[in-house]
């Protein structure tokens, strides 16, 4: 019997698009353990069969190695991680229902190969990469290979997570950005971006605030979040940074204010939503084993 726990990845990061994501400190925890037949506990209804997303991931490695998947009881221990708010909730039921399988199957794969399949199953790297090994990370895909790099954040910077009380359709998000963009656009955020993941390594605020103005979909996905452009708007005066965070519904606050939450409570637009404080999760996905006793 083991526990696996991952944290929420917000990805993106306003310039980053596609690329860039930072590992948080909300968690969903799995509980695994072998048995005469796959079941599902602490699932809603709908998930506790074998569409689930953890299981779909677990049975995907085995598959990969021509192997029938052993029967096994899941159970959802803890989740923080909201569902479809731009905080990588399916990337954390890959990445547990992938190392739950490579640890049944005794590593086979090496972490590197494991995250190669978990990417084929998702489609993309930049939750995945964020949530897998923790922190700051920046990935992308040559043919089949994922290459990325990881940064520590500094302790300088303070992270708030705005969660409204609604959804955001990630198809619907990707489908909302134009076929094309003019060309200052794209330099515009290209010359940027070759700054954000120093500026988040060096706490340096003042970068930030210079370089977080997307241009190739953050403007384009705003109209899908209910007051979330005057949200943006009234916090940026206020000296923060804000960012849509994933494809949304959830806006990611940076400021370099410990107490910007005091600041938070107080705006009425977001009256209805969940502030909370997150800090970066710098570790990433972690593996225990459980005494079956405890």
């Amino acid at each position: 019997m083991f526990e696996i726990k991952v944290p929420a990845s917000s990805a993106n990061l306003g310039i980053g698009f596609d690329s860039s994501a930072l590992a948080l400190s909300l968690y969903n925890t799995f509980l695994f353990e072998i048995s005469e037949k796959t079941s599902f506990v602490g699932f809603e209804k709908a998930f506790s069969n074998e569409s689930n997303l953890v299981y779909q991931s677990y049975r995907f490695v085995f598959q990969k190695l021509n192997r029938k998947p052993l029967p096994i009881k899941i159970t959802l221990v803890k989740q923080e991680i909201p569902v479809s708010r731009g905080l990588g909730s399916s990337s954390a039921c890959i990445i547990a229902g992938a190392m739950a399988a490579n640890h049944v199957l005794n590593h086979p794969f090496t972490e590197q190969e494991l995250l190669q399949l978990m990417v084929a199953e998702e489609g993309h790297p930049d939750n995945l990469v964020a949530s897998f090994y923790g922190g700051l990370t920046s990935s992308f895909m040559d043919s089949d290979e994922i290459i990325y790099m990881k940064k520590d954040v500094s302790l300088n910077l303070h992270f708030y997570l705005l969660i409204p009380p609604f959804e955001v359709s990630t198809k619907m998000a990707r489908e909302l950005l134009p076929k094309s963009l003019p060309f200052k656009d794209v330099t515009s955020v290209l010359s940027r971006v070759h700054f954000l993941m120093d500026a988040f390594h060096q706490g340096d605020f003042r970068l930030l605030q210079k370089i977080l103005k997307d241009k190739i979909h953050e403007p384009y996905r705003y109209p899908l979040i209910q007051d979330g452009l005057q949200i943006k708007e009234e916090l940026e005066a206020l000296g923060a940074c804000v960012l849509i965070s994933g494809s949304g519904s959830t806006l990611l606050v940076i400021s370099k204010d410990n107490t910007f939450e005091d600041q938070l409570v107080q705006v009425k637009k977001l009256s209805s939503w969940v502030v909370k404080k997150t800090e970066v999760s710098r570790i990433g996905a972690q593996l225990d084993e459980v005494r079956s006793d405890s």
